[in-house]
C-alpha cells in the first residue's frame, strides 16, 4: 500500500529545499566577494611593502657594487637584513627582498629573515643562489612589469609580488614581497567557516519557522484565499469582521482548522511588526546613505576646487582632479601661496579606503596647512614640513594608518622647485620642447609610522612653459576588466602627447585615458591628478 504524504509534509520539504539552495548560493557569492576583496588587500599590502623598500635601504649603492659573492660583507648584509626584518614583522608579511641576476642565476642581494629564522640562525646569506625561481619572477625580469603569483620554493609557499627596478646607473634588480599562503589560506578558511556558520544558522532558523508555520497554515483553501486577498489589498491589515471570524474559528475548532486560524492571526501581527521594522530599517539605511553623502561633501570641502585658484597670478597655471573610489576616500591634494613669491603644493594617498582613510586625510591636510603657514620663512624646506607633520601623525596612531605624500615649494620668480618626498610616486615633467622625464624624488618613509623618520629635499629648475604632473597610484594601478594595470608607462605616454595644452586639459586628458582603460570596471583606489605649468616670473 502506497504511503500517503500530507500537504504539510510536501510544503515543508519544498521550503527546506528552496532554503538550502538559496542559502548555499548566497553563501558562495558572499564568500567569493570576500575572497576577492581579501586577495586585493593582500596585493595592495605587498605593493606598498615593495615600493617602500627603496626608502629603507640604499638600493642604488648596494646593487651597483655587486660584482661577486664578496661584494657585500656579512656585517653589512646583516645590517640590511635587520632593517627589513623589523619592517616585515611590523606590517606582518613573510619576506621582503631584492635579487640580482648573475651568471644567468638569480642571487640574493638583500633580504629579511623571519623571527624563527633569526632565532635559529637560519638567515639567508648574501649572494645565495635561488634554486627554484618562480615563473612570475622570471616574467617580471623579462617583461619589466609588475607580476603577482602563487608559488612554492625552498622557503615555503607564498602569495607574492615581483617589481622590476633599476638603479640610477642602470643596474637591474628585482624587488619581491611575500605573504605566506598558509596565512592567506587560514584567513580564507575563517571566512568560509563564518559564511558556512551563518548559512547553517539561517537554515536552522528557517527549519524552525517552517516546522511551526507550515503545520498551522493548512486550512480550507477558499477561506485562506479570501483572507490572503484581503491582506494583500490592505497592507496586511485585517478588517474587524474578518478578525472576528478567524477568532471564532480558533475558539470553535480544536483541530488544524482552529490552529490555522490562530496561526493566521499571529502571522498577521508579525507581518505588521515586520513591515514596521522594515520601514525603520529602510529609514535607517537612507539616513546612513545621507550621512555618507554629507561626509563626502565635507571631505570635498577640504579640497581646493576653484580653478584657476589665483586668477590674478599669471606666473603659473594649476589644475587638480580627485575621484574617490567610494563615497569617501583617502587621496588628498592642496596648494597655497606662502607669500608673494612662493607657492606650496602637494599630493598624497592614505593607505586604505572609506571613512578611516577620509579622517586620516583630513587630519593630514590640516597638519600640512598649519605647519606650512606657521613655520614658513623665505627659506622654508619641504623636508622640515614633512618631518613635523610625520611626528604629529605618529601620535596615538593606533590604527597604523599611513600616508604617502610629496611636497613642493615653487619660487614663482625663478622657477626653482624645492621638494621632498614621503614614499609617494614620482611626478612627470613635460618640458616646453615636448620631451618628458620622471622627476627623481629623494628617499623618504611614509608619514604616520615612524616618528624618528627623516626626510631630505632636492631642487629642480623649471623653465617657462615646463609642466609637472603628479598622480596617486589609483591612476597607474587602475584595472581594466581583464585585470590589466594602466601602468606608469601608459601614464607618461599619455602626458607626452599633451604638449601645448593647459594644466586643466592635461589633467582631464589623463582622466579620460584612465576611464577608457577601466572600461566600466569598478575602481580599486581613489584617483587624483594634479598638473602645474610654470609660465615664468616676468609675466
Amino acid at each position: 500500500m502506497k504511503k500517503k504524504c500530507t500537504i504539510s509534509t510536501k510544503v515543508f520539504w519544498l521550503a527546506v529545499t528552496i532554503t538550502v539552495i538559496s542559502t548555499a548560493v548566497h553563501g558562495f557569492i558572499a564568500y567569493h566577494e570576500q575572497h576577492k576583496e581579501f586577495i586585493n588587500g593582500v596585493h595592495e599590502k605587498l605593493s606598498t611593502a615593495a615600493w617602500a623598500l627603496p626608502s629603507m635601504l640604499p638600493v642604488d649603492a648596494i646593487h651597483d657594487k655587486i660584482k661577486g659573492p664578496d661584494s657585500i660583507s656579512p656585517e653589512e648584509h646583516l645590517k640590511y637584513l635587520t632593517t627589513l626584518s623589523k619592517y616585515t614583522k611590523k606590517i606582518k608579511i613573510a619576506y621582503l627582498y631584492t635579487y640580482i641576476k648573475f651568471d644567468d642565476a638569480f642571487r640574493v642581494a638583500t633580504t629579511n629573515a623571519t623571527p624563527t629564522e633569526l632565532k635559529n640562525g637560519e638567515e639567508t646569506a648574501f649572494f645565495t643562489k635561488y634554486q627554484k625561481v618562480p615563473k612570475e619572477m622570471q616574467d617580471a625580469w623579462k617583461t619589466q612589469t609588475i607580476q603577482y603569483g602563487e608559488y612554492g620554493d625552498e622557503w615555503g609557499h607564498f602569495l607574492s609580488i615581483f617589481v622590476p627596478m633599476q638603479t640610477k646607473s642602470g643596474t637591474p634588480y628585482i624587488i619581491g614581497a611575500d605573504v605566506s599562503l598558509d596565512f592567506v589560506s587560514g584567513k580564507l578558511a575563517q571566512a568560509l567557516l563564518f559564511h558556512t556558520g551563518i548559512g547553517l544558522c539561517f537554515i536552522f532558523i528557517i527549519l524552525l519557522l517552517c516546522w511551526s508555520v507550515v503545520h498551522k497554515y493548512i486550512s480550507p483553501i477558499g477561506k485562506l484565499a479570501a483572507f490572503t486577498k484581503e491582506l494583500a489589498s490592505t497592507d496586511f491589515q485585517l478588517s474587524e469582521e474578518k478578525r472576528e471570524e478567524l477568532t471564532f474559528i480558533k475558539e470553535q475548532y480544536t483541530d488544524e482548522v482552529g490552529q490555522l486560524a490562530e496561526a493566521f492571526l499571529e502571522m498577521q501581527g508579525k507581518l505588521t511588526e515586520y513591515i514596521h521594522n522594515l520601514q525603520e530599517t529602510t529609514a535607517a539605511k537612507e539616513r546612513i546613505e545621507s550621512e555618507l553623502r554629507i561626509a563626502n561633501s565635507i571631505q570635498m570641502s577640504f579640497l581646493n576646487k576653484q580653478f584657476p585658484p589665483f586668477p590674478e597670478r599669471h606666473e603659473f597655471d594649476l589644475y587638480a582632479i580627485l575621484v574617490p573610489a567610494r563615497e569617501v576616500g583617502g587621496d588628498l591634494y592642496d596648494f597655497c601661496l606662502l607669500d608673494e613669491d612662493h607657492l606650496l603644493f602637494y599630493i598624497g594617498d592614505v593607505a586604505g579606503k572609506g571613512v578611516p582613510a577620509a579622517l586620516f586625510m583630513a587630519v593630514t591636510m590640516t597638519l600640512m596647512h598649519d605647519t606650512a603657514k606657521t613655520d614658513y620663512t623665505s627659506v622654508a624646506d619641504p623636508a622640515d614640513i614633512l618631518k613635523k607633520v610625520n611626528i604629529s601623525l605618529c601620535r596615538k596612531n593606533e590604527s597604523l594608518l599611513f600616508v604617502t605624500l610629496t611636497c613642493f615649494i615653487l619660487n614663482l620668480k625663478t622657477g626653482m622647485l624645492t621638494y621632498s618626498n614621503a614614499g609617494h610616486n614620482p611626478p612627470v615633467v613635460l618640458r616646453n620642447d615636448g620631451s618628458t622625464e620622471w622627476m627623481e624624488l629623494p628617499k623618504g618613509l611614509v608619514l604616520g609610522i615612524m616618528p624618528e623618520a627623516t626626510f631630505s629635499s632636492k631642487t629642480f629648475q623649471l623653465h617657462p612653459g615646463d609642466k609637472i604632473v603628479l598622480e596617486t597610484d589609483g591612476v597607474t594601478e587602475a584595472m581594466s576588466p581583464e585585470e590589466t594595470l594602466y601602468s606608469s608607462e601608459r601614464f607618461i605616454e599619455t602626458i607626452s602627447v599633451q604638449h601645448g595644452r593647459t594644466a586643466e586639459e592635461i589633467s582631464k586628458a589623463i582622466m579620460r585615458s584612465v576611464t577608457e582603460h577601466a572600461n566600466g570596471a569598478p575602481p580599486s583606489d581613489d584617483l587624483t591628478i594634479m598638473s602645474l605649468e610654470y609660465r615664468g616670473g616676468l609675466l
